[in-house]
C-alpha cells in the first residue's frame, strides 16, 4: 500500500480562505499526504445566468453567484498556495472546470492535473491539454460509462473510480469499480475518489489494488459547505493513515493462517 499516492482534495472545504487552506495544507503534511488539489472555476463559463441568479441562502448572500463567487480562490491565491506547499514539503495540483480556469492555471507547474468526473466529457479541456500540455492526466470516471470520454486524453494516467453523491451512501461507493477498471483499462493507472464520509472505505481501496487515492478532508464536519460531511477531519484521517504504514507483516499474516487453519480445523472435526 506504500506505493499508493495519497492526495487530500480540498475542494471548496476552505469557503474562500485562504487562512482556511493554509490549515488544511497542515493538516494534510500532518498526515503524511502525498499532495493536496484543489478545483479552479470561472464561475460565468461553469454555469448560467439563470442558475447563478437562482436563490440560495449563504453566509454571503443570497443568490447562487453570491455564494459561488465567494468560494474562488484568485490566481494571488494560488501564487501565495505555491509558495506554502513548497516551504511545507507537500505537493500540488487542481482541477479546471473550464478552459478559461485550465488557461489561467497553466502558470503553475505541477505533476498532475485532474479531470473532475463532471468535466471529462469538455471537449475544449480534452483538446486544451491533448494540445498545449503534457503534464500526467488523473480522470475520474465510471466503470460503464459507455462513452468513455477519459481516452481521448493523450497524457491520461490515472482513472479513479468515484461516485459523485456527497456523501455517496455506504452501500454505493465505487469501491468494486476499481477491479473493473483495472480489467477494462490495463494501460492505465486505477484508483479511487473518495466522497464517502467513512474512513473505511479508502482503505479497502488501497487492498483492492488502488494506485492513487483521493479523500476530502475537512477542519471540521460542521463548518458551512456542501462538501464538509462528506470529508474527512483530524480522527477521521488518523485512522485511515494507520493502515497506509502499518500493513499486515509476511509474519503476521502466517499467523492469522495459521490460526484459522486452528478453527477450520474444529469445525471440520466430524468429516
Amino acid at each position: 500500500m506504500n506505493n499508493c499516492i495519497y492526495t487530500a482534495e480540498l475542494g471548496i472545504n476552505h469557503n474562500g480562505s485562504i487562512y482556511n487552506v493554509f490549515e488544511l495544507i497542515d493538516l494534510a503534511k500532518k498526515h503524511n499526504f502525498d499532495y493536496v488539489k484543489f478545483q479552479k472555476r470561472d464561475i460565468e463559463s461553469c454555469y448560467t445566468k439563470e442558475y447563478l441568479d437562482s436563490p440560495r441562502e449563504s453566509p454571503w448572500g443570497k443568490t447562487q453567484r453570491n455564494q459561488k463567487l465567494r468560494l474562488e480562490l484568485s490566481i494571488k491565491n494560488y501564487k501565495d498556495i505555491d509558495v506554502y506547499c513548497k516551504t511545507k514539503g507537500i505537493g500540488w495540483y487542481y482541477s479546471p472546470w473550464d478552459l478559461k480556469s485550465a488557461r489561467e492555471m497553466s502558470q503553475f507547474k505541477t505533476d498532475y492535473i485532474k479531470i473532475a468526473k463532471a468535466c471529462v466529457n469538455n471537449k475544449d479541456l480534452i483538446d486544451f491539454y491533448n494540445n498545449e500540455n503534457s503534464t500526467p492526466i488523473v480522470a475520474s470516471v465510471n466503470a460503464d460509462n459507455d462513452e468513455n470520454y477519459h481516452s481521448y486524453y493523450n497524457n491520461l494516467k490515472y482513472i479513479l473510480s468515484c461516485v459523485s453523491l456527497y456523501p455517496s451512501p455506504i452501500n454505493y461507493n465505487g469501491l468494486l469499480d476499481i477491479v473493473t477498471l483495472n480489467i477494462l483499462y490495463p494501460q492505465y493507472y486505477t484508483g479511487y475518489s473518495n466522497h464517502s464520509p467513512y474512513w473505511i472505505h479508502p482503505v479497502i481501496a488501497s487492498y483492492l489494488g488502488a494506485k492513487m487515492i483521493e479523500v476530502h478532508i475537512t477542519l471540521d464536519k460542521n463548518m458551512y459547505g456542501s462538501d464538509q460531511k462528506a470529508s474527512l477531519d483530524d480522527n477521521d484521517l488518523t485512522n485511515m493513515m494507520k493502515f497506509r504504514y502499518n500493513p499486515p507483516t509476511e509474519k503476521e499474516i502466517n499467523n492469522f493462517v495459521k490460526k484459522e487453519n486452528e478453527v477450520l480445523n474444529k469445525l471440520r472435526q466430524t468429516w
